[in-house]
């Protein structure tokens, strides 16, 4: 019986939670595509190719009380916060998620230092420009 795909991405959040930062560097290296990194080394966003597709991570952080005020809205907050309020959950999705809106919107990379989106379509021409295990990184500010 196949499972459901927020199954596979569940157990994908688990596994990237479960190990150590160098034993996960080392498993995802063969099956890496993009790696995302502010000037300070943050990391921002990793995409690999699994057997449930291409998935996508990106980690915790938290905003100012004003910015994370204009940008959300309670309910969200309640949902995707371990506060309640201000620090977002870290999240595996698929890529497809973020590609199909093309430009009109992305994944939100965001650290201490960075602050922005990464279109659909930048994501999209980013992993054209990778192959497994030869990942395209790029450093934020651009």
């Amino acid at each position: 019986m196949r499972t459901a795909p927020w199954d596979e991405l569940t157990a994908a959040l688990v596994a990237y939670r479960a190990l150590p930062r160098k034993q996960l560097k080392a498993r995802l290296k063969p099956s890496l595509l993009l790696d995302y990194r502010c000037r300070d080394n943050c990391l921002l966003l990793y995409c690999w190719q699994s057997p449930a597709g291409r998935l996508v991570y990106l980690p915790q952080y938290k905003l100012s009380p004003n910015l994370n005020a204009r940008t959300s809205v309670p309910a969200a907050r309640q949902k995707r916060t371990s506060d309640g309020d201000r620090r977002w959950l870290d999240r595996v999705t698929t890529l497809a998620e973020f590609t199909m809106l093309g430009a009109a919107g992305g994944a939100a990379l965001k650290c201490d230092h960075v602050d922005t989106v990464a279109t659909g379509d930048v994501l999209a021409a980013h992993v054209e420009q990778a192959t497994p295990g030869r990942p395209f990184r790029q450093l934020f500010p651009v």
